[in-house]
């Protein structure tokens, strides 16, 4: 049976990068839901209020399809899939969302509730254990396209929420010591 690993950590810690070099991994389409329903230059930081809670639900839902679809297609074996954006972080930027619009808590306090609560909760439920990526040996400001959840600041407070949450996890937690690719794929494969 496969065991999912979900990968969480802030963006360009390595996530995508280890996961497809582990291979069989379940990847994310956030970037390309995001892009179909919202447009094509919109990030996270861009969507506001009912638009981003739609958007936090919908890609939740896809990313439990992809793992169901995945866990399906590899039930002989047992597989390391490990998940490239796991259930953690969709919960740290909704929790980010707080300080990118600060209204947003007063009128979506029960949705960010629940929503946090739904995801830990999946994860604990889903997952074989849970990958965190640090950001602290990783250069802040080459992230590409400027927006509200990549420059520095965004990108410290996303990793201090998935740090805080990770404390609610239940499952194995392996924090990565290593920047080396190899090295982490060993650590990874070594632990699970």
């Amino acid at each position: 049976m496969t065991k999912l690993i979900g990968f969480t950590g802030a963006g360009g810690t390595g996530k995508t990068t280890i996961a497809k070099m582990i291979g069989n991994n379940v990847p994310s389409y956030v970037s390309d839901l995001r892009a179909v329903v919202f447009g094509e230059y919109s990030a996270y930081g861009d969507l506001f209020g009912q638009t981003f809670t739609d958007f936090q639900d919908l890609i939740k839902h896809a990313q439990i399809l992809l793992e169901n679809t995945k866990m399906r297609a590899d039930d002989d074996d047992q597989v390391i899939a490990p998940v490239e954006r796991s259930l953690i972080d969709y919960a740290a930027y909704a929790l980010h969302q707080e300080d990118i619009e600060p209204c947003f808590s007063l009128y979506f306090k029960d949705w960010l509730e629940d929503y946090v609560d739904d995801c830990i909760n999946l994860a604990n439920a889903r997952y074989g254990g849970i990958v965190y990526f640090p950001i602290n040996k990783f250069p802040l400001n080459s992230r590409g396209r400027e927006s509200k959840e990549n420059d520095a600041d965004s990108i410290i407070k996303t990793d201090e929420y998935i740090q805080e949450l990770l404390k609610r996890i239940k499952v194995p937690v392996l924090w990565l010591k290593s920047v080396d690719p190899e090295e982490r794929i060993k650590e990874i494969l070594d632990y699970f």
